[in-house]
């Protein structure tokens, strides 16, 4: 199994195949959109994101994986490229291999506030 790909605060994690989840077809993966209108996009074929029924999926693919209230995958049916479309300092383009991955977004704690966000570019 391949390992995990990070681009800022997006972390792929490969996964063996998942079950049991509804499968919506994109064009492009939109993973996270930040304060500034940076984004993190998986360009490619056949991509699918995996979520449960109740994932409100038109949020997820305007606004990003972000706003997943749950577990969120993507697979990806043929080689892809993650890109950072950024007015400042993006992040390099990434290759990412055929597969299945859990998306995860970095969080950042509050403490003050008592709460946490999700890390945005």
């Amino acid at each position: 199994m391949l390992g995990q790909i990070r681009q800022g605060e997006i972390l792929l994690i490969p996964v063996n195949d998942v079950t049991g989840l509804e499968e919506t077809s994109v064009d492009n993966a939109l993973l996270g959109i930040g304060e500034t209108g940076n984004a993190h996009v998986v360009e490619g074929l056949e991509l699918r994101w995996l979520h449960d029924a109740i994932e409100d999926v038109n949020a997820i693919k305007t606004n990003g994986a972000t706003h997943a209230q749950r577990d969120i995958y993507l697979r990806v049916g043929d080689d892809a490229t993650i890109t950072h479309r950024a007015t400042d300092e993006p992040h390099d383009t990434l290759t990412l291999p055929k597969g299945t991955y859990l998306v995860r977004i970095d969080r950042e704690v509050m403490p003050f506030e008592n709460e946490s966000r999700f890390v945005v570019d």
